[in-house]
Formats: structure tokens, C-alpha cells, sequence
């Protein structure tokens, strides 16, 4: 009942022109039974079905009904253009939450649930087609706030302030609550980093940097996003909330020691007896306009090497070495070759394929990743294909054939 109230009304925004965006939330992760994924999918498929037009005909009364006094109510069936036998899905769902991104192989079969009435009365052929994408990419953000920004007066967006967000982030509606927490203002700008520092700072802990995959690094990058000045280690557990000790554990200090090395945590070393302080390289209130500090490897920063912009296998390499060599950070047997490998060895061009390194060495993969955001760069890291969903069947094609003989 649930799903036909919202269907109903899906459909007259849809008449009205209205983006409909209907958003599941998974606050406890997304499942992992396969059996759950499938109750899900099943779901997904049939209210996607029902939620779908042909011209003034309801999607699923038309291929999927099963029951004979539904079908009925039709009426009479669709006149499908041979020539233009697609049909409109209304809408579009969101999944949110750990791990759905990890449900799109099991979602590109929804339409595998809904058995075609063929035989059926009122039955017609027409298809209608969706796709499953990973909605957290840097291009969705992108779309995102650009939407968002749209309706606050004064603030456009800016492709590091973008990069920024989308990498610290742990999702598309995460940063879209970020950017929404923003004022207006009085005279056009372009969204800064220190706007995107102010609007992660209302954030939950939860939501920052979760595939990083540690608590404490969640939480401190939260503390830090939200502190006016540089802390302590012990100023910086108390405003985490985290014992001091758990900063220096091996499993969090390899991720400080990686978002070091990138130039996104500055840990300044004030000398023997004196403690170490800690900032997001990131622009505090006061730093605005005062020579504002950038993430070393963020789009549109200049290497130091060759003073061009980074490719993503170099800065990873770069990031990873440092790690290993100035921090002591033990990523396993033979690490340095297989970095040299994904980033000098072979032919031109520059940019090597890192793939290889992330497969041997899973650990490194969430750094990676971020830094494929940072960059802009995520198409060197992996292919943004989506995975096609089509509902109903094409028309025959000798009809079609015929149709456009007879045009």
C-alpha cells in the first residue's frame, strides 16, 4: 500500500513536470544476504515498473499484470510507434548508506523479477529502459551542488571546492547537506574552501571519510573540520572524543600518515617537549583571505617535480612512498615495486594503470580513491559504466520494418 501511495503520487509530479527522486536509507549498511538483495531488487523492479508510462498507459498494467480484472481496466492497449517503442520511467531512486554501491551488480537484474504477460489481454510490446550508477562519483557532487547552488543567491560552484567536498565526504546526499547548510550571499562568489570546510563541520562524524574505514580517523577529520585553530593530540582526542592513545594505533596512524603525505593533515612538530599540532589543510575563518592553504594534491596544483598538474598514478605513488619511507608505514612484501610498476614502468603515456596495485594490496585502495576524487581523476582510476536495466521487449522487427516502408 505504501509503495501505491507513493507510486500515485510519483505519477501526478510527473505530470506537473517535477523531478521525483525517491531516496531508501540504509543506516545500518546495505544487505549482504542474497537473499535480502533480491527482496530488494524485486522491490526496486516492480515499483520502477509501476512507476512508468507509455504515452497514458500504466508500465506495469501493461507488460506485468498477471491478474485478469487488473488487465481489464485498461481498456484497450497502447499504439506502440514500431520506430519508437520506448517507453518513460518517472523518477528516479536513491540508495544511501554503507556499502550500496557494492548492490549494483545485483540491481542491474531487477527486471529478471517481473514476468512479461505476453498472452495476455491488452498486451503490448514497448521497452523501458534505466541504469544503475554509483551516484557518489565526483560528477554526480558535481551535478549536485551545482543544482543546489542554483537556488542560494551569490555562490557558484568552483572545481577544487568540488573535489574537496566530494572527497571528504561519504556520500552524494552527505555533501548535498554540506552545501545546504550554506547562506546566501550579497555579492556573487565562488564557493571557497573555506565554505566547504564550514558546511562538512555540520556534519556528523558518520559521515566523513567512512571508507577510510576507521572510526577514529572519521571522527578526528570531524573535530578538525570544526576547530578554529590548530590542536594538540590531546586537545584533538577530547574534541573527538576518542582516547589519545587510539591516534597513534598502526591502523589509524597508516590513514594520517597517508592524508599527510597528500597535503590534506598538516602535523606540525614543534620540537622536543612541545607537542605536535594539527590542522586540516583546509582555510580556517581567519585564513580566508590570507594566503589560504590548498590540499597539495587537489585539482589545478602544480606538482613540484615538473610543474604540470598531478596524474593520478604519480601522486599515488608519491602519497604511498612517502607514507612508507617518512612514516613507517608497513603496506607488505615487495610494496615498492608494485608502486614503481603502476606508476613508471613501461611505455608512455605518463598516467600507468593502478588497478593492479589496488587489487594486490586492498588496503590502499580507499587513498587511492580519494585522490582519484581530489584530482578529477576518477576516470583513470576505473571505467563510469552503468549498468543498464530495460523492462518490457522491443516490438517485432518486421513490423518495425513495415512501419517505416509504410512512412
Amino acid at each position: 500500500m505504501i509503495r501505491k501511495i507513493l507510486d500515485e503520487r510519483s505519477e501526478r509530479l510527473a505530470v506537473g513536470r517535477v523531478d521525483v527522486v525517491r531516496e531508501l536509507q540504509f543506516p545500518n549498511g546495505a544487505p549482504v544476504d542474497e537473499s535480502d538483495r533480491c527482496d530488494l531488487r524485486t522491490f526496486l523492479g516492480v515499483a520502477s515498473s509501476v512507476g512508468s508510462r507509455y504515452g497514458a498507459y500504466s508500465g506495469y498494467r501493461v507488460l506485468h499484470e498477471s491478474r485478469p480484472e487488473k488487465r481489464e481496466q485498461l481498456l484497450s492497449e497502447p499504439n506502440v510507434d514500431p520506430m519508437d517503442p520506448e517507453g518513460t520511467l518517472l523518477g528516479s531512486w536513491v540508495l544511501t548508506g554503507e556499502g550500496v554501491a557494492d548492490l549494483e551488480e545485483t540491481l542491474s537484474y531487477s527486471s529478471a523479477d517481473l514476468e512479461l504477460q505476453e498472452d495476455s489481454e491488452n498486451f503490448a510490446p514497448f521497452v523501458l529502459t534505466g541504469s544503475v550508477v554509483d551516484g557518489n562519483r565526483r560528477r554526480a557532487v558535481a551535478e549536485a551542488v551545482t543544482r543546489i547552488l542554483s537556488f542560494k543567491d551569490g555562490l557558484r560552484p568552483e572545481r577544487q571546492a568540488i573535489s574537496v567536498l566530494a572527497g571528504l565526504s561519504s556520500d552524494l546526499v552527505a555533501a548535498a547537506d554540506a552545501v545546504a547548510a550554506l547562506g546566501g550571499e550579497d555579492e556573487p562568489r565562488e564557493m571557497d574552501l573555506q565554505d566547504v570546510q564550514y558546511g562538512l563541520s555540520q556534519l556528523s562524524w558518520r559521515r566523513i571519510l567512512p571508507e577510510m574505514g576507521e572510526t577514529v580517523v572519521s571522527k578526528v577529520v570531524a573535530a578538525l573540520l570544526d576547530a578554529q585553530e590548530r590542536v594538540s593530540k590531546a586537545e584533538l582526542a577530547d574534541l573527538a572524543g576518542c582516547a589519545a592513545k587510539s591516534l597513534s594505533e598502526p591502523p589509524n596512524e597508516r590513514r594520517f600518515a597517508e592524508l599527510e603525505s597528500a597535503g590534506l593533515l598538516d602535523r606540525d612538530d614543534q620540537g622536543c617537549g612541545k607537542a605536535t599540532l594539527w590542522r586540516l589543510c583546509l582555510p580556517l575563518r581567519t585564513e580566508r583571505h590570507d594566503g589560504e592553504p590548498l590540499p597539495r594534491m587537489l585539482v589545478g596544483q602544480k606538482t613540484t617535480a615538473t610543474g604540470g598538474e598531478w596524474h593520478l598514478s604519480n601522486a599515488v605513488s608519491e602519497v604511498l612512498l612517502t607514507s612508507a619511507d617518512e612514516y613507517g608505514v608497513e603496506y607488505g612484501f615487495e610494496f615498492g615495486g608494485a608502486v614503481a610498476r603502476a606508476a613508471f614502468w613501461g611505455p608512455p603515456p605518463i598516467e600507468r594503470d593502478v588497478g593492479p596495485l589496488t587489487r594486490q594490496y586492498p588496503t590502499v585502495e580507499p587513498v587511492v580513491s580519494l585522490l582519484a576524487v581530489l584530482l578529477d581523476q576518477e576516470g583513470r582510476l576505473r571505467e563510469d559504466n552503468s549498468s543498464s536495466v530495460e523492462f518490457g521487449v522491443h516490438p517485432d522487427p518486421a513490423q518495425a520494418t513495415l512501419s517505416a516502408a509504410v512512412g
